[in-house]
């Protein structure tokens, strides 16, 4: 039985191709990995970093795809009940084609709403990727009911936390800021490539606890993940247009 149906009882990776190529594979394996490890999930036929990139590699070439997003998903085995102590697990991938190879940034205006009726936990499990995905359908519900492009989350003590599809980042005074994964956000990968790209290039960032005032008073508003990459709801997208030039020779 498939416990990912069941319970959430599952993990998942949302994965760029471009050009045939798996963007940014070393940072989906350690997540895809770290977070099996911790919920328990350890027979897996996916054993090691090569095997990974091998497994991936073999269905993009049978489905011949150039450009597209890429789910794997890792769920457990085993009887029905939320107690289940098996090991074992299944794997699934599935994907769906994209048109572009490169990332750019959004040409028409990049909207975005608050999410309030409920709230994010600043626990380990609220940085984990897993099919236990509740609080994003009803986020992302909330954003395309009022039209929306994008709701942020708040954490239970009422700081920003992330956006329903993508981490958070504004840009003040020419520092880039970004929650810290304690306060409850999601451990992206493109959170990841944009702050090692800070470290790479010299540019000046602090992970710290955002109010909406500070989003709302922010030079520039960042949205990232691994599919779109930096969505911008602000005017200025200067910043913002420079971290796409390095992250896009990284694709």
């Amino acid at each position: 039985m498939n416990r990912a149906s069941y319970y959430g009882d599952g993990i998942f990776e949302t994965i760029r191709i471009a050009n045939g190529k798996v963007c940014f594979v070393n940072l989906h394996y350690e997540r895809f990995f770290y977070t099996a490890k911790l919920l328990g999930l350890e027979n897996i036929i996916i054993v090691n970093g090569n095997n990974f990139i091998a497994y991936l590699t073999e269905y993009i070439n049978i489905n011949l795809i150039v450009n597209a997003r890429l789910r794997i998903q890792l769920s457990r085995t085993g009887a029905m009940g939320y107690a289940c102590t098996s090991k074992n697990t299944e794997v699934t991938i599935t994907h769906e084609v994209l048109p572009a190879t490169e990332y750019s940034i959004n040409k028409n205006n990049y909207t975005y709403g608050v999410y309030t009726s409920n709230y994010k936990a600043c626990t380990e499990l609220s940085t984990l990727k897993t099919t236990s995905s509740i609080l994003y359908v009803l986020a992302g519900n909330y954003a395309n009911t009022n039209n929306y492009n994008e709701a942020l989350i708040l954490n239970e003590h009422g700081k920003v936390a992330e956006g329903y599809k993508s981490n958070l980042f504004i840009v003040k005074n020419n520092i880039v800021l970004t929650p810290p994964l304690s306060e409850g956000a999601l451990n992206g990968v493109m959170r990841k490539v944009v702050l090692n790209t800070c470290v790479t290039h010299d540019i000046q960032y602090k992970e710290i606890p955002l109010t909406l005032t500070d989003v709302k008073t922010a030079n520039e508003i960042w949205f990232t993940n691994v599919i779109q990459g930096i969505c911008c709801a602000s005017v200025d997208n200067s910043v913002a247009t420079q971290f796409l030039q390095h992250i896009n020779k990284l694709v």
